[in-house]
C-alpha cells in the first residue's frame, strides 16, 4: 500500500514556488446533484448529476520579503482574471506523481497574527473551469539541455482533453519554449496540439486547456537558447 507522508508536498502558484512557506494544502472536489423530488415522494431524489467545481485552500507561514509567501498570497487575491496555475501534489514534483491543478480565483485571504506564535495565512483559491487531478511531467529541477524528456504512463488515453499548467521558476539565457507531446506506443511522440507553451525569456506562467483526445504516453520537449530552466509542467484532467 503507497501510503504517504505530507512532508514532500509541492505548491507552486504562478511563477514562484511556494513550497517552504506552506503547512497545509487541501484540494476539494464538488458536484451538484439537482433535487429531482416531487409531490408524492416520501424521501427526496436525486436523478442526475449536474455542474462539477473544485477548490484548493492553502495555508503556511508569513514571509514578508520579496516574492515570498505573502506577496505572491495577496498577488493572487488581486488577480482579476483566473488565467494563473495552481498546482500542489503530496509528493515531490518528480515526473509521474500524482498533482492536482487548476486556475483560480482567490476568494479570501486572512492572516493570523497572534502574539505567541508565528505570523500564519490562510487561503481559498476557487478553480475555474474545474479542479483537475492528473500527473507531473516535469520536475521542478533545473533543466540544461533541449530535446524530449522522461515520458509518464497515465494508465489510458484521455478522449476528452485536459489542461496544463507551466511554472517556470528561474531561467537564465536567451529564450525556451516548451511543448507537450505525447504517444500512444510510448515511442513514436508528436506535439499535442493546443499545448504548447509560448516562448519565454524570464520566469512566467501559463495554463492551457484543450478537449480534444491526448494519447497515453505523454512527455515534453524543452527548445531554445537557454543555460539552465527551472520549470515544474502537471497534466490534468
Amino acid at each position: 500500500m503507497p501510503l504517504l507522508h505530507g512532508k514532500a508536498s509541492t505548491v507552486l502558484i504562478g511563477a514562484y514556488n511556494i513550497s517552504d512557506y506552506c503547512r497545509q494544502n487541501t484540494p476539494a472536489f464538488q458536484k451538484d446533484i439537482p433535487d429531482a423530488s416531487t409531490y408524492g415522494d416520501t424521501a427526496r431524489e436525486f436523478a442526475v448529476e449536474g455542474l462539477r467545481s473544485g477548490s484548493i485552500t492553502l495555508s503556511g507561514l508569513v514571509d514578508t520579503a520579496d516574492d515570498a509567501s505573502d506577496e505572491q498570497i495577496q498577488a493572487a487575491f488581486e488577480d482579476t482574471t483566473a488565467v494563473k496555475g495552481l498546482t500542489v501534489s503530496p509528493h515531490a514534483s518528480t515526473a509521474g506523481n500524482i498533482a492536482y491543478l487548476c486556475v483560480f480565483w482567490e476568494t479570501d485571504n486572512n492572516i493570523d497574527n497572534p502574539h505567541d506564535e508565528l505570523l500564519s495565512f490562510g487561503g481559498t483559491f476557487q478553480a475555474d473551469s474545474g479542479l483537475k487531478r492528473g500527473h507531473w511531467l516535469q520536475a521542478l529541477t533545473a533543466v540544461t539541455t533541449t530535446g524530449d524528456k522522461t515520458s509518464v504512463d497515465a494508465g489510458a488515453a484521455w478522449a476528452a482533453g485536459g489542461r496544463a499548467n507551466l511554472h517556470a521558476t528561474a531561467f537564465s539565457g536567451t529564450n525556451c519554449t516548451i511543448i507537450i507531446k505525447d504517444s500512444a506506443d510510448d515511442i513514436s511522440f508528436a506535439a499535442v496540439t493546443g499545448l504548447a507553451f509560448a516562448q519565454f525569456t524570464a520566469i512566467t506562467h501559463e495554463s492551457l486547456s484543450i478537449a480534444t483526445a491526448i494519447r497515453r504516453y505523454r512527455l515534453v520537449n524543452f527548445a531554445g537558447t537557454f543555460t539552465s530552466v527551472t520549470a515544474g509542467v502537471a497534466l490534468g484532467r
